[in-house]
């Protein structure tokens, strides 16, 4: 299960945005139930995390995965975080392991894609 916000460009603002509606999916209540099937009934499965990510075409940060990119990530790292993203045009994408301490996974292209046809 996964909540990813799609927008133009990357900013503080939108990362903000983005991190508010991930942690409003995760607040909401959840449930498993039992599973009947022909011999009986399996127990409820484990509710599976959810993960949280933005997905844009550009950022407004230069570079794009810089200081100011890292600091508005992890501005909520609690239901909030973001675990994964892209910004297509400036072809950066990102990954966040959740372990005890945030290890980033960055990766920049050396040139922007194009997106002509």
């Amino acid at each position: 299960m996964a909540v990813f916000e799609a927008k133009q460009t990357a900013n503080a603002q939108l990362v903000a945005y983005a991190q508010e509606k991930a942690a409003s999916v995760r607040r909401l209540h959840r449930t498993s139930l039992l599973i009947p099937y022909a011999k009986g009934v399996y127990p409820p499965k484990p509710l599976i995390p959810i993960l949280g990510g933005l997905l844009t075409f550009e950022s407004d940060w230069t570079p794009g995965l810089g200081p100011s990119f890292q600091q508005a990530l992890a501005k909520d790292t609690g239901e909030g975080r973001l675990i994964s993203g892209a910004s297509l045009r400036t072809g950066i994408s990102f990954l966040i392991r959740e372990t005890t301490r945030i290890k980033w996974l960055l990766r920049e292209s050396p040139r922007p894609h194009s997106c002509s046809s």
